[in-house]
Order: structure tokens, then sequence, then C-alpha cells
């Protein structure tokens, strides 16, 4: 998604930032519970909504 104007790179900054949250969230909360497979995929999702945030600033 590219964002057209500030506005919306604003809002969509702000929606990946709370995605962001979530996914630390979800990682604190499951990471006794399951092994290192899943903690990987969330670090993966981790570095993709900052490669996205990056790219937006």
């Amino acid at each position: 998604m590219v964002p057209a104007n500030d506005r919306e790179r604003d809002e969509l900054s702000c929606r990946l930032e709370q995605a962001v949250q979530q996914a630390l969230e979800l990682r604190q909360t499951l990471s006794g519970l399951f092994g290192p497979d899943l903690r990987g995929v969330l670090d993966v999702v981790l570095i993709e909504l900052g490669r996205r945030i990056a790219a937006l600033r």
C-alpha cells in the first residue's frame, strides 16, 4: 500500500505501529507456551512491520 498524501501516510504509520505493539504482546504471551518456531514467525512479522514503517519515513 502506497500512501497518496501525508494524512494517509500518518494513518498507515499509526496502524503499523499498532500492529507492532500487538505482535510484541502476542510474542510475550506465547513465549512460554510454544517453541522457537512460532517465535521465529513472529520475529519475521516484526521485522517486516519495521521495514514498512521505515519506508514511510
